[in-house]
């Protein structure tokens, strides 16, 4: 047979459920902020690669090596949407 729960033992229940949800709450807020962070960093590393391929100027040592870091931003920036793709869709 089943019995129904004490009177006494519902708060218990309620503050048990209130905590699970508070903690799923929580749980879902950092889903969404991880994501735009995956968002920011891609973004980040392409404006790198846009301030390195400004530089890109002058004699060809610092063209070398402006070209240089401009292909590691780059390289960067797709391995990380690569990566951060398996979790989330980054354009």
């Amino acid at each position: 047979p089943v019995s129904l729960p004490s009177t006494n033992s519902l708060p218990v229940h309620r503050v048990n459920w209130l905590r699970q949800k508070a903690t799923t709450d929580r749980w879902n807020e950092q889903y969404v902020l991880v994501g735009e962070e995956m968002k920011q960093t891609v973004r980040s590393f392409e404006r790198k690669v846009e301030m390195w391929q400004r530089l890109c100027q002058g004699s060809s040592g610092r063209k070398a090596y402006a070209r240089r870091q401009a292909y590691v931003w780059q390289s960067l920036a797709d391995n990380a949407r690569k990566e951060f793709n398996k979790c989330i869709t980054i354009q």
